[in-house]
């Protein structure tokens, strides 16, 4: 279509003629659904034309003022081919080698606006593992041997403080489930053993000492004892799952056990430890309920654990389902009734990182080589590589809460994303995590742990830096959210 103005000299002149393309524009949000018809709109347009033409569109057959208002001011992002569009039509069609005469079919979604920075806690060493799954509660797990527990609204400092062990670094911890008078949790560590503390509630400030302490080890097949990577809780708590370096999950019997009394001597003698703190004593252990070997030991003259044998997580994924994956580049699925593999995918990629999406059988990875990666346990089909998703080694996913569609990703360069499983070729947004030394923050900037609050609408992330920061947003996987 070209239009025409008059010149200088009172001749018509052409101008540049305005080249559209059809456009056809669906959703999955059926209360934001628009006429099922073509649009020809010009190649021009970026993504805030688009979102004002669906808002125009939706304002159509509006009668209700309070509803128009509520409704004009959605933004929206527009999915072209598994792509989130950041640029005109006019370049995504030059990309695609593509003409105007091709029909673009776009899906619509709500915007999510990056969530912002609301506080950061100090920490004596490394993060290893946060659980922010209990309301109002961060739980940390550190390698100086320390379990913390903030509030979420709460001082600087936490609430409680208190080291299991004096000797062994923790790598992961997790809630179990819990009375109105204590809290229990499960944390793993460098020295292979698996522990799980009765905490009792407690006032900001107070010092808590665990009323009960459960040491759990197992004997691998080489007659030593590994570092454990991870510890999850099925979804009723009454079971965990332990990832080893061994390439060994264990299962165990998460119900309190009945050797372990918070009156018994053995429990009650506690000697203080760092400032803040105690140390509970240790008392009688008991074994997994079954082993599952993710990667098998190798035979010989001595067993020794497989090439990459190492296992970065064991996740839940229903309440009798546990997935694993390591270093050997395999997603396994188990069913823990049977204490069978159910599934394998394999790939040449070292993963660092794993969990398991929200009601669905699929799983997210983060990989050495810098990718994260979606499997699909239930098919043979591929898993979907997001090529590039940092610039350095992956170190943590997890999923989003409640949205199906979402999850983050932690890297070693400083960096904490969320994806939208829609569009896996660029994150929504990237969330930079302020430093609190400058001169250390490319040395010590890798994120070892990420975590959701219980709404998904707040990121909590640690690592190297010895800091557990605090992004807090609006809407994040609410779709039919104003």
């Amino acid at each position: 279509m070209a239009s025409s103005s008059t010149g200088p000299s009172g001749t018509m002149v052409e101008s540049t003629p305005i080249r559209q393309v059809p456009i056809k524009l669906r959703t999955s949000q059926s209360t934001l659904s628009i006429p099922d018809v073509p649009y020809l709109v010009p190649t021009t347009w970026r993504r805030t034309q688009l979102s004002t033409l669906v808002n125009r569109l939706l304002q159509q057959g509006v009668n209700d003022e309070d509803t128009a208002a509520a409704t004009k001011s959605i933004p929206f992002d527009f999915i072209i081919d598994g792509q989130l569009l950041r640029v005109s039509l006019d370049q995504y069609l030059q990309s695609k080698e593509l003409t105007e005469e091709s029909t673009l079919e776009i899906e619509y979604v709500r915007s999510t606006l990056p969530p912002t920075f609301t506080a950061a806690f100090e920490h004596d060493d490394w993060i290893g593992g946060i659980d922010a799954s209990r309301k109002g509660y961060f739980l940390t797990s550190s390698y100086d041997g320390t379990l913390r527990v903030y509030g979420s609204s709460a001082t600087e400092k936490p609430i409680n403080t208190f080291r299991p062990t004096e000797t062994a670094s923790l790598t992961n911890v997790c809630w179990l489930n819990d009375s109105p008078s204590s809290s229990r949790l499960a944390v793993a560590g460098m020295d292979g053993a698996l522990r799980i503390c009765n905490l009792p509630t407690a006032e900001a400030g107070e010092e808590v000492l665990p009323a009960s302490l459960e040491s759990l080890s197992y004997t691998n097949a080489f007659d030593t004892t590994m570092p454990l990577s991870s510890v999850s809780v099925n979804s009723i708590g009454d079971t965990l799952a332990t990832a080893g370096w061994d390439g060994c999950v264990a299962i165990w019997d998460a119900a309190q056990s009945g050797d372990v009394d918070g009156d018994d001597d053995r429990t009650s003698k506690r000697r203080k430890g760092v400032k803040g703190s105690s140390v509970a004593g240790k008392v009688p252990s008991k074994k997994p309920l079954s082993l599952l070997w993710h990667s098998t030991p190798v035979s010989g003259l001595e067993r020794m654990p497989n090439t990459n044998a190492r296992l970065a997580n064991a996740v839940w994924n229903e309440k009798r389902s546990v997935i694993s994956a390591g270093w050997d580049g395999a997603v396994r699925g188990w069913d823990i009734s049977t204490a069978s593999c159910t599934s394998t995918k394999t790939s040449d990629k070292v993963i660092l990182a794993l969990d398991a999406m929200s009601g669905q059988d699929l799983a997210v990875t983060g990989q050495m080589d810098r990718t994260a990666a979606l499997w699909d346990l239930r098919s043979q089909t591929t898993n979907i590589s997001l090529s590039f998703a940092h610039s350095a080694p992956v170190g943590s996913v997890r999923a989003h809460p409640t949205s199906s569609l979402l999850f983050v990703s932690g890297s070693y360069d400083g960096l904490v994303r969320l994806w939208d499983t829609r569009s896996p070729r660029a994150p929504l947004f990237s969330l930079v995590r302020p430093s609190g030394d400058m001169q250390d923050a490319e040395q010590k900037k890798k994120i070892l742990a990420l975590d959701w609050d219980p709404t998904g609408q707040t990121v909590v992330a640690g690592g190297e830096d010895c800091r557990l920061t605090v992004h807090h947003g609006h809407g994040i996987g609410r779709e039919d959210s104003a």
